[in-house]
């Protein structure tokens, strides 16, 4: 399946076409440059101004699955009340 890197990068920062043109430009056996590439992102990354917080996707669902497990919805009166009022919404559709 032939795609432009272009066409997949449109709207994004230009890092991203410049990382997808040099990966489709590896062959096979050819170990890519990962600190070139790391590199890409981190210029991009200090570019926008984001500062780098320590949250990931894995841990915040982690630690909300502990504080569901810890004030499961039965014990907890506000979790009661608005599974009540979700379940109420859903009997509507």
């Amino acid at each position: 399946m032939s795609t432009s890197n272009e066409v997949l990068g449109k709207g994004f920062p230009t890092e991203f076409a410049m990382y997808l043109n040099y990966c489709s430009g590896l062959f096979f056996e050819e170990a890519p440059d990962y600190m070139y590439l790391r590199q890409l992102f981190h210029i991009l990354f200090s570019t926008l101004n984001h500062q780098y917080e320590y949250k990931f996707d894995w841990t915040m669902l982690k630690q909300r699955d502990a504080w569901q497990e810890a004030y499961p919805a039965d014990r907890n009166p506000h979790r009661q009340a608005n599974w009540q009022k979700d379940k109420s919404n859903m009997k509507s559709f």
